[in-house]
């Protein structure tokens, strides 16, 4: 069984992620079928290679798609601060007892 090299094919680039331990590589197929995945049709390549030999990793029709897809966060907070937690806060110089909904502490942080 034959494998690839765990680097770039143009530049050699071969370190991992420090937050995943991952490869930052992406599989290029040299002649754009990605069915076929013979030896001598698929490579490694760097993020900056990929980008300077073939171009952008997105199509145009793949950014819109992800420019469309943003989340509205219309959360609004339901809780209100126990009396323990706001004597706590206030131990901690983080707000006083005069507040009734917690909302002048939570902005502060």
């Amino acid at each position: 069984m034959v494998f690839l090299k765990e680097e770039c094919n143009q530049c050699g680039y071969h370190e991992r992620r420090v937050l995943d331990y991952k490869m930052a590589l992406l599989l290029h197929f040299k002649d754009n079928n990605k069915q076929h995945y013979g030896l001598n049709n698929v490579e490694f390549l760097c993020y900056n290679c990929y980008f300077t030999t073939i171009g952008d990793i997105f199509n145009d029709k793949q950014i819109e798609g992800m420019e469309e897809h943003k989340p509205i966060n219309n959360a609004e907070t339901d809780w209100e601060l126990d009396d323990y937690t706001k004597q706590r806060l206030a131990e901690l110089g983080l707000g006083s007892n005069e507040v009734d909904d917690g909302l002048d502490i939570i902005s502060r942080l």
